[in-house]
């Protein structure tokens, strides 16, 4: 595995998930993921499907997949729309992790009306990242479970 303080093109756009992060939102959704749009080369997750940027998954139908997707943090709203569609016009399920800015329009216009949102609990030590970054985490699940009406929380203290 390409050591992330040494490779210079890690940065805070790319910062990677945590494998104990992931096997956490893994558990909690009862989902086996199966593909990773937002990979490095690496696919440190060990996802049977990736792609990195230079593939560019944006590009490519998710047919009936169970997506992890860690966006690059520059082109939140651009995947955010890709996952909705991709949940309606072609079964996936999508789950995102993405900063808890519920102050924005794309929380309200995108996030609220089409998904089940999951307030994370702790930090988040990114792999790649210097530190942890200073706002909270939300999961979001495409599409949207109807039956979860309520405020939904998943502790991930102490795993990264």
């Amino acid at each position: 595995m390409v050591d992330p303080r040494k490779d210079k093109s890690y940065d805070k756009n790319e910062w990677r998930t945590p494998i104990k992060v992931f096997e956490a939102i893994s558990e909690y959704f009862e989902i086996d993921f199966s593909l990773d749009p937002c990979a490095k080369p690496d696919n440190h997750l060990m996802l049977p499907k990736f792609y990195t940027k230079f593939d560019n998954g944006l590009r490519y139908e998710w047919m009936n997949e169970g997506v992890y997707i860690n966006p690059p943090f520059d082109n939140k709203e651009t995947w955010i729309r890709k996952a909705i569609s991709e949940s309606k016009h072609h079964g996936s399920i999508c789950v995102m992790l993405l900063p808890n800015f519920t102050d924005t329009d794309v929380f309200h216009s995108l996030i609220v009306p089409y998904s089940s949102i999951v307030f994370c609990e702790g930090r988040i030590r990114f792999i790649g990242a210097k530190g942890s970054p200073r706002e909270g985490f939300i999961l979001v699940k495409f599409p949207r479970d109807i039956k979860e009406n309520k405020l939904n929380t998943l502790n991930l203290r102490g795993l990264s």
